[in-house]
């Protein structure tokens, strides 16, 4: 008998990490064949019901195969079957057509013209107002004493924010887990990319706990870029903040 997991929802799932029917993050089994309530998380620590609200919604259980993915995430690029509703890499909806079709439009990045910022950084920081106001701690404790804030020069055009994985090959350019000692920052938990105009943008990658830009009271829709002005600051599991400043205007008098 193949092992199975319990989802948070009450599915039997076939996958450890990410359930089956539903997309919900889960616990790892105890023991082969019998579901577990009460293991760590696979990837990130779910928080309360605000932070979950982009978790896809559950799926018939018994609703039968289709085709309905290329057999590739449109979110992560991970390999799927074909009949998968959710990926089992990052949870992301298969079946959600306008995900689908924003990650498949045409790069706009200043990437694909192999553009390269200058002069930039990210401020990287624990901020316990956004964890207070937003995160019902449950298991969460914010650390004491806090990291300190991190200044990481920008190199490339595009940084993916995650927390690394060596079992899954996942090394992204801002760690989560290393910098600010946040378990909630999934694996691959957003991207930020420098488009054509020399904006930037922020498309969150099918995250357990979502991301958010300034106050806003939504969490960003999975697969859709949003703009991120200058100064702005964007929230990513339970308590890291990221900003990009400009160097010299920093220095500046």
């Amino acid at each position: 008998m193949a092992d199975t997991f319990l989802c948070p929802n009450g599915h039997a799932s076939e996958w450890a990490d990410f359930c089956s029917q539903c997309g919900a993050a889960i616990a790892v089994a105890a023991s082969a064949g019998t579901p577990s309530a009460g293991a760590a998380p696979a990837d990130a620590v779910p928080l309360d019901a605000a932070l979950t609200d982009a978790a896809p919604a559950d799926a018939a259980p018994n609703a039968p195969a289709a085709v309905t993915n290329t057999g590739t995430c449109p979110v992560c690029q991970a390999p799927c079957e074909v009949t998968d509703l959710f990926c089992e890499a990052c949870g992301a909806d298969l079946t959600d057509t306008d995900v689908a079709r924003s990650a498949a439009a045409p790069a706009t990045t200043a990437a694909a013209a192999g553009a390269t910022p200058a002069g930039l950084s990210l401020v990287v920081s624990a901020d316990r107002d956004y964890f207070d106001r937003y995160v019902d701690g449950g298991q969460l404790v914010f650390p004491d004493p806090p990291p300190s804030t991190v200044n990481v020069p920008v190199m490339k055009p595009e940084l993916l924010i995650g927390r690394r994985s060596e079992s899954r090959g996942i090394f992204p350019d801002i760690d989560g887990q290393a910098l600010t000692q946040d378990p909630a920052v999934s694996h691959k938990h957003a991207l930020l990319a420098l488009d054509a105009t020399g904006s930037w943008t922020v498309t969150d990658q099918g995250s357990t706990n979502g991301s958010r830009i300034d106050d806003a009271t939504e969490i960003l829709i999975p697969g859709r870029a949003y703009a991120l002005p200058p100064g702005a600051e964007l929230h990513v599991g339970a308590w890291t903040t990221i900003s990009i400043v400009d160097d010299a205007q920093e220095g500046a008098p």
